[in-house]
């Protein structure tokens, strides 16, 4: 379609190219008044209309592979027309404009009057006007004459027969044939075979089509292969014209640019910066991906914009910032190199990113600049972070509690706060660029400076201690010190140390573990056993007291991890104590009974007092232990004088009155009845008197001897005793109590065994129990005294046929609080005092006294007393 085939304007724009969008905008433009637009499919059928005239503008309605090849075509006919690519692909367009210098390239989108507006605006500005003082026509024909020979290809006219008739080479091709030799002779004797069958068969194409037709072919040129393409184009009289264009710089330069491109749009993309491509007009041209993430919008958004039309812009303090001062518009107004521009970018997600830019003029001819953008957003908040960070430094520095000192390697104050001042009782300038050993006594100053830097050289310095320190005034102080390294530069350190006084603290803490030293003095100097318990029952402390008893005597210290693992059942046992004092957080107490390796009972009371930290929790148990097996001895004598005393009572109460009373009767009915009595009656009431009497007497001798052991006046006079003797004087004094009541009395003594004890405890003894055995021996029964020696001991049993002890009653013979009397076979009635003393005399005599009975069968009641050994005694 042609919109003018005789344009009337002086500016003429050629169109070509198919692109529909584009061409349905070119209908809104045709009238435009001051030019006329032409357009053609391809380039093909614009050759002609160039031919005549080079155009003022020529717009490439095209994109992609075909552009390229129009764009080609164009630069070879028309090199300096001004070019103007319009399109839907903004990244192909903006490649083609890059690659062949387009002046402006134009994405045509939906918006149909802003892309008119702005297509008019472009042909407008890259229309030129006509040469002034010459003709068109004038034009017309110079160029006609000049075409033949200027034309940049090699064109031959062959004839319907083949014969070539005509041909021209350019300027600067190589001539393999000369005109004169190859002029009305068939072509096919001069060219390759692989040329003449290309060229028939394109001839046979355009006859068919009724156009045009390529092929291409190639020519072994120089040594070298030569590409080339060739257009035949039928004459309307016959034969037919071919113009070849020689594509092999073109092939090579493609290859070498394609290799360029694809290591410039490599760069490009990788490139760390963001890069911005700006047309003269100050319009975006291309951007890559850096940029796209940077401004947060895709380049097909940016293609014909200009920065601020897609971001907002601020100054570094926050300012709204004019595009004027954007680093691309003044490169581009001032055409020089504008470096490290920094401004900010609000986008349109609303994040704040801030950029470096720098912008140059596009070298090499070309209008526009290109500007490099760096994200230093986070650059810009470190140096931000580190601006308030070095504000929170000083202020922490200034305001803290504790003195802080920085020194260097050569011990020169560098740098010191308020608190350090105040500590040191000095100002800040005597301390700083001085050494710090200026805050000590004078007289050590050069000492403690040489520790130092033998302290630097073996990299010993101490990381965390308490010193004292004597001041430049003389004043002592106490010091918490912690030291840590700054590197600021290799082999240039900073030692900071950290002051913290502890004077007070210090000096709690002596008078502390004075206090402690006192109290863990008065511990150890008690008797009782102190120990302080972990909540795992483990011993964390201990005083003198468990320290000397647990290695000898282990079983009397209580709450002690048996390390031995005999006793596990103690162990379980004090640690049940432990948790429940742990638990009730409360005192807890315990009472029990060890058995020592030698054999002695002891009794033992332990408390437990759990302790609690400045939280009220329970950390630690205190317990003290102490041997109460005294105690105990006394509160069983007193249990026993008690019962002593009772029995006492009781006996004066009853058991005296009792055959008192039995004799004053008889003896006052003999008074009264003394005159109308038989003989035997008197008899019988003295003898019932004489008995009363007697039991009276032995009551009265053993309470009387009882009550002289109670009160400590017993003298016992221990000396040798024949046991045979002393059996045969007690016989003598019960054998006719034994006769008259029919009972046999006898002894079974081994000779020669002699005792060594008191002779008339001993008698006493002997004759109480016989005494008790015939009581309870009935009639026909018997009595025998056994003595015989036996591991050291001299063994005294008396055995009878009584009517024996219930077994319960065996354990309470001998315990005075308990002894209930028994009445004889005949009805005789004790006190029940007489076994209670024959313990007491034979324990006091240094013997043992025991029972054993079953009723009905008698009893066998033994005592032994220390064997006499004239060697030893």
């Amino acid at each position: 379609m042609v919109y003018s085939e005789e344009p009337k304007a002086d500016s003429i724009i050629i169109a070509l190219g198919t692109n529909a969008r584009a061409v349905s905008f070119l209908d809104e433009i045709v009238d435009t008044s001051d030019f006329a637009i032409a357009r053609y499919a391809d380039f093909a059928e614009a050759r002609e209309a160039i031919a005549e005239r080079a155009p003022d503008v020529a717009l490439v309605l095209e994109e992609g592979e075909r552009a390229k090849d129009i764009v080609v075509e164009l630069r070879r006919s028309a090199p300096d027309t001004p070019l103007v690519l319009v399109g839907d692909d903004p990244d192909a367009l903006a490649e083609l404009s890059f690659l062949f210098n387009a002046c402006h390239f134009l994405t045509v989108n939906d918006d149909r009057d802003a892309t008119i507006a702005r297509l008019k605006l472009i042909v407008r500005r890259a229309a030129k006007r006509a040469p002034e003082g010459e003709t068109r026509q004038a034009w017309l024909d110079d160029s006609r004459s000049a075409l033949w020979n200027a034309l940049p290809v090699a064109i031959f006219i062959i004839d319907e027969e083949g014969r070539l008739q005509e041909f021209s080479y350019p300027s600067d091709a190589e001539h393999f044939i000369e005109k004169e030799e190859v002029r009305g002779k068939q072509a096919a004797q001069f060219f390759p075979r692989e040329l003449i069958e290309g060229y028939v068969a394109a001839l046979e194409r355009a006859m068919r089509g009724g156009g045009t037709a390529d092929f291409e072919y190639t020519l072994p040129i120089g040594g070298e292969t030569s590409f080339f393409i060739a257009r035949v184009s039928p004459l309307p009289g016959g034969g037919s014209v071919v113009a070849s264009i020689d594509l092999t710089a073109q092939r090579r330069a493609e290859e070498g640019f394609r290799v360029s491109l694809e290591k410039y749009r490599a760069l490009f993309e990788t490139f760390p910066m963001g890069v911005l491509v700006y047309d003269e007009e100050g319009e975006i041209v291309e951007a890559n991906d850096r940029a796209e993430r940077i401004f947060g919008t895709r380049r097909v958004d940016m293609a014909t914009k200009r920065l601020r039309d897609f971001v907002t812009l601020t100054r570094p303090d926050g300012s709204p910032m004019p595009g004027e001062e954007l680093p691309a518009a003044r490169a581009l107004n001032e055409n020089r190199l504008v470096a490290d521009v920094e401004f900010g970018v609000v986008r349109k997600d609303g994040e704040t990113v801030w950029v470096a830019a720098t912008a140059s003029p596009l070298a090499g001819g070309q209008s526009g600049v290109a500007m490099a953008a760096m994200d230093v957003t986070a650059k810009r908040w470190a140096a931000e972070a580190l601006k308030r960070s070095e504000r929170q430094f000083r202020t922490v520095w200034e305001r803290a509690f504790d003195g802080m000192r920085i020194i260097d390697d050569d011990g020169v104050v560098v740098l010191v706060n308020k608190a350090f001042c105040d500590m040191v009782k000095l100002p800040r300038e005597r301390l700083t660029g001085s050494p710090f050993t200026v805050v000590y006594e004078e007289k050590y100053r050069d000492y403690i400076l040489r520790q130092y830097h033998n302290r630097v050289a073996a990299d010993k310095v101490e990381l965390f201690y308490e010193k004292r320190i004597r001041l430049w005034n003389g004043q002592e102080v106490w010091y918490e010190l912690s030291n840590s390294y700054l590197d600021f530069a290799p082999k240039s350190r900073r030692l900071l140390s950290v002051f913290r006084e502890i004077t007070d603290r210090k000096i709690a803490e002596e008078k502390l573990e004075v206090r402690e030293r006192y109290y863990r003095q008065l511990l150890d100097a008690i008797p009782d056993v102190v120990f302080v318990k972990n909540r795992k029952s483990e011993i964390v402390w201990a005083n003198r007291a468990f320290r000397e008893n647990y290695p000898g005597r282990p079983s009397q210290v209580v709450a002690v991890t048996d390390p031995t693992g005999k006793d596990k059942e103690r162990v379980e046992r004090e640690r049940g104590f432990d948790e429940l004092a742990f638990r009730k957080g409360e005192n807890v107490r315990a009472e029990e009974t060890r058995t020592l390796d030698d054999g002695e009972t002891i009794y033992i009371s332990t408390v437990r007092n759990p302790l609690r930290d400045e939280n009220g929790k329970i950390v630690e148990m205190v317990g003290v232990s102490r041997d109460i097996s005294e105690l105990k001895l006394v509160e069983r004598r007193l249990r026993e004088l008690n019962a002593a005393k009772d029995k006492f009572f009781s006996i004066i109460a009853h058991d005296l009155r009792s055959p008192m009373t039995s004799l004053l009767g008889y003896i006052d009915h003999l008074l009264d009845d003394h005159e109308t009595l038989a003989p035997e009656e008197r008899v019988d009431a003295l003898t019932k008197i004489r008995k009363s009497a007697a039991s009276f007497h032995k009551l009265l001798e053993d309470l009387l001897r009882w009550s002289r052991s109670q009160l400590g006046r017993l003298a016992l006079e221990p000396k040798p005793v024949k046991l045979e003797a002393l059996v045969e004087r007690v016989l003598d004094v019960y054998a006719d109590n034994a006769a008259n009541r029919r009972i046999d009395l006898f002894s079974q003594v081994s000779p020669g065994v002699t005792c060594l004890a008191d002779e008339e405890t001993a008698t006493t003894v002997l004759r109480n129990l016989v005494s008790n055995a015939l009581k309870f021996t009935p009639a026909g029964g018997s009595v025998v005294i056994r003595v015989k020696a036996e591991e050291g001991a001299a063994v005294t049993e008396v055995r009878d046929t009584g009517v024996g002890v219930d077994p319960e009653r065996l354990e309470q013979l001998f315990q005075i609080d308990t002894t209930v009397a028994t009445l004889g076979v005949d009805g005789e009635k004790g006190a029940g005092l007489g076994l209670v003393l024959c313990k007491e005399f034979v324990e006091k005599n240094g013997g043992k006294i025991w029972a054993t009975s079953k009723p009905g069968k008698g009893s066998v009641f033994a005592f032994t007393l220390p064997l006499y050994d004239a060697e030893i005694n």
